[in-house]
Formats: C-alpha cells, sequence, structure tokens
C-alpha cells in the first residue's frame, strides 16, 4: 500500500457539503443559514478541509469570496461524489424489504398524544419494522439534532432554516366543572370576563381573546390559587372546581363529551392556531419521514372539526 494514502486523513462528508454549500452561495454566512449551522462551524471545517487536504480551497477579501483553483476541482469533484453517496443511501434503502429502521418525531406532549391516537399508530400498523422514537416535551427540540426526523409544533414558525409545511389548526377553550357552570349559565361574556376565576399554565399571565360575531372579549389568565405546568393537570383543577382552564380543544373534546367538564361560552370562539410539520431546510429526509407525511396527507384528519365537536355540551 502507497504510505503517502495509507497516512492520508478522510475527509468529511459533512465537511465537504458544507464547503459546497460555501461555493454555492458564494458567502459563508448564507451558507451556514442554508445548512442549518452557525458561520463558525462552517469557516472551521472549511479549515479542516484544507488542512487535510493540503491546499487554500477559498481566498476571502472584504468584499466577496473566491474559489481558488483547487476549490473549484473540489467543487466539481464533490458534487459528484455527494450525488454518488445519496444514489448508494437510496439504492440501499429501496433493496430493504419494505420501510424499516427508526423514526424520530417530537411534539408538545397533549398534541403527540392525540397525534399517536389519531395518525402515528395506525401509520406503525401499515409499516411494522419502522421503530417510532416520540419525544414529547413542551419546550422546543433542537431540530439541528442529526437523529430527529420531523417536528410538529404550534404557532408561528419563523425560522428562515426551517421548512415548514401547516397541516392543521386548533382552538383554545374555556373548561370547568358543573357547579361553576351553572354559576356562570346565561350570563354574558363581556360583563363578567375580568372576574372569572381562572387557572393559569405555568407561573405567568396571558390573555384569551374570543370573538362573537361583532362583539370581543379579552380573558386575562392568571391564578393566585392554582396553576400547573401540564394540561393534565390544569384538567383535572377544573373538573376538581378549582376555577377554569383554558385548553386545547383537541386535548378537552373526549372530557367534554363525557360530562367531565364542561366547555364555557360555547358560542365564543378563539383564534385558530396553526400545527405546523417541520424539518431542517438542509435535511434530505428519510423514505421513513417520507413516508408518514404522505400518510398523513395535506392536512390531519379530524383537526378541522374540533372546534365545532367541543361544543357539545352535556345535559
Amino acid at each position: 500500500m502507497n504510505k503517502t494514502v495509507a497516512k492520508k486523513e478522510t475527509i468529511s462528508l459533512a465537511d465537504l457539503a458544507l464547503f459546497l454549500e460555501v461555493a454555492r452561495e458564494r458567502s459563508l454566512t448564507r451558507a451556514a443559514l442554508q445548512a442549518g449551522t452557525t458561520k463558525s462551524a462552517v469557516s472551521k471545517a472549511i479549515r479542516r478541509l484544507e488542512l487535510q487536504l493540503g491546499c487554500v480551497l477559498l481566498e476571502r477579501t472584504t468584499r466577496r469570496l473566491i474559489i481558488t483553483p483547487a476549490g473549484e476541482l473540489l467543487r466539481q469533484r464533490g458534487q459528484a461524489l455527494l450525488g454518488d453517496v445519496d444514489d448508494l443511501a437510496r439504492a440501499l434503502e429501496a433493496q430493504a424489504d419494505g420501510l424499516a429502521g427508526p423514526l424520530c418525531v417530537c411534539a408538545p406532549p397533549e398534541l403527540g398524544t392525540w397525534l399517536l391516537q389519531t395518525c402515528l399508530a395506525p401509520f406503525l400498523e401499515l409499516h411494522p419494522r419502522i421503530r417510532l422514537i416520540l419525544r414529547l416535551d413542551y419546550a422546543y427540540q433542537d431540530l439541528f439534532d442529526p437523529h430527529l426526523d420531523l417536528a410538529f409544533r404550534v404557532g408561528a414558525v419563523v425560522d428562515d432554516a426551517m421548512i415548514a409545511r401547516r397541516i392543521g389548526q386548533f382552538r383554545r377553550v374555556l373548561v370547568a366543572n358543573r357547579a361553576i357552570a351553572d354559576s356562570l349559565a346565561g350570563k354574558d361574556l363581556t360583563a363578567v370576563a375580568s372576574t372569572l376565576p381562572m387557572l393559569a399554565f405555568g407561573d405567568g399571565e396571558s390573555e384569551l381573546a374570543l370573538s362573537r360575531e361583532d362583539e370581543t372579549a379579552t380573558v386575562t389568565v392568571r391564578s393566585d390559587r392554582f396553576s400547573a405546568n401540564t394540561y393534565p393537570a390544569l384538567l383535572e383543577g377544573a373538573a376538581q372546581g378549582l376555577g377554569i382552564a383554558v385548553l386545547p380543544d383537541f386535548f378537552v373534546r373526549r372530557h367534554v363529551q363525557s360530562g367531565y367538564v364542561v366547555r364555557l361560552f360555547a358560542d365564543w370562539q378563539s383564534t385558530d392556531i396553526p400545527i405546523y410539520v417541520i424539518h431542517r431546510r438542509a435535511s434530505r429526509r428519510s423514505r421513513r419521514a417520507e413516508a408518514l407525511l404522505s400518510f398523513i396527507g395535506p392536512e390531519l384528519v379530524g383537526l378541522s372539526e374540533l372546534a365545532r365537536s367541543t361544543e357539545v355540551t352535556p345535559s
């Protein structure tokens, strides 16, 4: 074996991919944004390549970034190399007997549980060799984790490094036990909004805007009596008569229908809160992730009907 070749370090495909992004964007900053990483990480990757290959790939001036002849050669050959690696990965996946392997998905706890009941469990029945890893957390998971395939999030997604597809929406509703519901029967929300015995999520204070035809009302959500950092705990507090909870309609639906809690002011509606499935812009989704996205379709079945369904009030 040639001793020079034997001692040569193998360059990282990840570093090569970052170099190609820089060559395409002609900017470390834009390349970092597209790759979902930092400018410092991109710069270090380029430096590693230059040290390993023993040549200068980029020349930086105050105004622009220039690709050297060696860098241009690496760009041409490297693009073809990564294309071959990608084709090989797809061929190996296709050779497998059906879809198999891990699929890591994260979501807020109650949404994730609802997804498990409505689409994730049926999806696993169709693909028994897929191993689902479901991470449930109110905090946003790090989508730059290479082991994370997809994430479900609620509310606006403003990160340009992510691709987001809106798949549904939900509303927040007011619920309490029967005694509190009876005490508020026939009362106008605009007259009592400031005096409602609310239960709070967490230690902070928030506002819930509700509307009915041409009327609007704002409920201040804070509590000196009981607060909790999970929706199941707030549901239980409402059922025990501690106050009024604000809960997602998809979470509280069956509890309203069973009579465990009662929805209040059902003719008032909150604004729609969007639900997105997101992934990193620069990532190549696995066939398992693609299959789940196709299974979900353009919209989560059932979410569009939840607001109407939760208006059912037990007699």
